[in-house]
């Protein structure tokens, strides 16, 4: 089973309510690092993917070293260039020495990188999947699945955040993240565990029964339907 680490944590309100759904793992980059210190394990993302959607250029030194001065990571992300995997591998040659670092292969990319990047490291991540998982893309999941089923325990997936994806995945990917716990909420949906199919999925509020919860009911919901799904913590009370 994979650990799904909880991404896009913006504000002390929502660390508290991912505290107070049991939520261990958390994944942040620099500019929001500071909402997750306190949380059992962490992982560090470079924020290109944030730098990319505006328009500016990350600042990589600087990032090395906030990298660096942290302590207790589970890992931390190298800074990718998006959409761009040469200059992605250019930068991972220069820093692969970098202690914790993991490189970062975006999904469709050059197959020889990705062998190169799996022979170096332990772990590897797997980006540029958000637009597919937005899109609930039943061909990149399929091919998503036979890579994983063909490299079990090796990958970390960014941006999982179709709940489907989430569950197909799970057990042969090493960990995975996602912001599906805002997403849901954002569009008045709950992430539950369907006992009927055993995955996990999102609806209505409303549809659920559950048209009465604020935002911040729905994002505690959503939370801890994750979190006990996908970190081992699901207790099925029928069984």
């Amino acid at each position: 089973m994979a650990i799904h680490y909880f991404s896009g944590i913006a504000s002390a309100v929502e660390e508290e309510i991912l505290r107070e759904a049991g939520v261990k793992h958390v994944l942040a980059d620099p500019k929001d690092f500071k909402h997750v210190q306190g949380f059992e394990r962490r992982v560090l993302d470079s924020g290109a993917y944030r730098a990319w959607k505006a328009g500016t250029e990350l600042d990589v030194e600087a990032y090395i070293a906030f990298a660096c001065e942290q302590e207790g990571l589970d890992f931390w992300v190298m800074p990718d260039v998006i959409g761009d995997e040469l200059a992605t591998a250019r930068r991972w040659e220069q820093y692969k020495g970098a202690a914790g670092m993991i490189p970062v292969w975006g999904y469709g990319s050059s197959p020889e990188l990705l062998e190169q990047y799996l022979a170096e490291s332990d772990l590897v991540g797997i980006g540029s999947i958000a637009k597919a998982m937005h899109e609930k893309d039943k061909s990149v999941l399929a091919r998503l699945q036979k890579l994983v089923e063909a490299h079990p325990g090796r990958f970390h997936a960014f941006g999982l955040n179709w709940p489907l994806a989430m569950s197909r995945l799970d057990q042969g990917l090493a960990s995975h993240d996602s912001s599906a716990w805002l997403k849901a909420a954002r569009y008045g949906h709950v992430v539950f565990r369907n006992t009927r199919t055993g995955n996990l999925q999102s609806a209505p509020a409303r549809v659920l029964g559950l048209g009465h919860l604020d935002r911040t009911e729905r994002l505690f919901e959503s939370a801890k339907a994750i979190n006990m799904y996908c970190n081992g913590e699901y207790v099925d009370e029928a069984a």
